[in-house]
């Protein structure tokens, strides 16, 4: 386990490198992976997906006080002052800094895997050696 100080930014970053290992790029379909790889997947999104949980909340309830929902009722629209003042305050949102406690998996759990520099980048402090 390792305590990783984040933003939801890079939450995202973290999730998206997460998604790449899991997705096989030829045929768009989740790749299979062995067991405790898989499951460590698993937990750091399920983790990650608590945190979006909470920031789409404060999205939509930042939409409802300065947007108006659209007569289909799935988006809001916002004059330009209102769309201006949401955008920064939901920036501050996202810079927030969280702490979140993940789970680490040994650099040779993920030799089945090939990975790119970057998503190793992504997962500093997950892999360990």
């Amino acid at each position: 386990m390792t305590t990783l100080n984040t933003t939801t930014g890079k939450m995202r970053v973290i999730h998206e490198a997460l998604n790449s290992i899991t997705m096989d790029p030829s045929t768009g379909t989740q790749r299979r992976l062995p067991a405790k790889l898989s499951y460590w997947i698993a937990r750091v999104l399920t983790k990650l997906q608590s945190e979006y949980e909470t920031s789409e909340k404060a999205r939509l309830a930042l939409a409802e006080e300065l947007g108006t929902k659209t007569e289909d009722g799935q988006h809001f629209e916002f004059n330009a002052e209102n769309a201006a003042l949401f955008h920064s305050r939901f920036a501050e949102i996202q810079a927030t800094e969280l702490t979140l406690d993940l789970p680490t998996i040994r650099i040779d759990s993920l030799e089945s895997v090939t990975i790119e520099p970057g998503v190793f980048m992504a997962l500093e402090g997950l892999v360990i050696d």
